[in-house]
């Protein structure tokens, strides 16, 4: 993190998300009777339980008269010619009689300056607002013979702190987490509510050693050092994922299995 000025501009944001093709919801549509669209969003799997979900409108043509190539490969993805975890086929068998899984389509979302992803605050149906991912201006990079080397979902955001306390549980007790809020600024000066998260800790690699590594009471850090009502460039992973808790309950001689769904919507910093 380092310290910036105050001023009112927009801020030096930038997403990078790089995994497979989980599934996507993007549909192509003619909207004023004339000019071809397409909108929805795809979902992004960088490990086994988070699956970032990128917002997406583009239109066929830019100024020029020329598709747009983000709206080629969205139209490919529509088309089924890349494939996602949501539709590829298993146990398939090939020429030789061996045995395969279709495999998803590699996908990266980045960008950065003016031509970034965007986090977008939003407004739920019950009144509850969070954050979610825009692909904007930023860029789309997909491929069927690809794989991931290091799959993440990181972020670098600047951003003005209004508040920052520790973050407690249901009982009120003290989690040892930290939550910073505060608030960006995108492109046209939209202001944009944020809350990040730091961990209790951090294991970080000790100055002139090579593989040695020391544990940093990173939330104190944050508490001591950061001063409300100035701006900060935060970095860190973006968390979205689904806890499934399964409890078994033995009724009149039956064992019924409840289950319980947590929904995680984080920035880590």
């Amino acid at each position: 993190m380092s310290e910036t000025t105050n001023e009112m501009r927009v801020a030096k944001n930038s997403i990078n998300i790089e995994g497979v093709l989980a599934s996507h919801n993007l549909e192509k549509e003619k909207i004023d009777n004339k000019k071809d669209i397409i909108r929805g969003n795809f979902k992004i799997r960088t490990s086994e339980d988070n699956e970032i979900r990128v917002s997406v409108y583009t239109e066929k043509f830019n100024s020029k008269g020329e598709i747009k190539k983000t709206y080629e490969k969205l139209e490919d993805i529509i088309e089924g010619n890349y494939k996602s975890l949501a539709n590829c086929k298993k146990g398939l068998v090939d020429e030789k009689g061996n045995q395969y899984d279709e495999q998803p389509a590699y996908v990266s979302v980045w960008g950065n300056g003016d031509f970034t992803p965007k986090i977008e605050e939003y407004i739920g149906k019950n009144g509850t607002t969070g954050i979610q991912y825009s692909l904007g201006f930023g860029n789309l990079t997909i491929d069927n013979n690809k794989v991931p080397e290091k799959p993440h979902a990181t972020y670098s955001v600047e951003m003005f702190m209004t508040n920052i306390a520790p973050e407690y549980d249901k009982e009120q007790q003290e989690t040892g987490r930290v939550i910073i809020k505060g608030y960006t600024v995108n492109y046209g000066g939209t202001l944009v509510p944020l809350t990040l998260i730091a961990p209790k800790t951090i294991t970080e690699p000790i100055e002139g050693t090579i593989g040695e590594y020391e544990e940093i009471e990173w939330a104190d850090v944050l508490l001591d050092n950061l001063d409300q009502n100035d701006t900060y460039l935060f970095e860190g992973q973006i968390v979205n994922s689904t806890i499934v808790t399964q409890t078994k309950i033995e009724r009149l001689g039956r064992v019924k299995v409840e289950e319980k769904k947590e929904y995680i919507n984080e920035l880590i910093c």
